[in-house]
């Protein structure tokens, strides 16, 4: 991949996204089915940080704009049913 390139996701479990060595991405927005409760964290393998943007069955998700590396990558976890992320490599 390359610099400008779309990075996107959808699964039907939880997601993690780790970039390579050396890439960086910029994830735009993430987004879950509306009946389960779903959370954007920060993890760099054993800890992981909340974004404040989660999705529940009133707030389906959204814009964020949460850097991306190889040492705190994306992490998206919940209940059930589909989650999915877009970004944008920017490194």
């Amino acid at each position: 991949m390359a610099v400008g390139d779309v990075v996107s996701g959808v699964s039907t479990t939880d997601i993690t996204y780790q970039p390579a060595a050396g890439v960086e991405v910029l994830i735009t927005s993430f987004g879950g089915a509306a009946d389960s409760a779903h959370y954007c964290n920060l993890y760099n393998g054993t800890t992981a940080a909340r974004q404040d943007k989660y999705v529940t069955a009133t707030n389906r998700g959204g814009a964020v704009k949460v850097f991306l590396n190889n040492t705190n990558y994306l992490q998206i976890v919940g209940t059930a049913d589909n989650r999915g992320y877009t970004g944008i490599q920017t490194k």
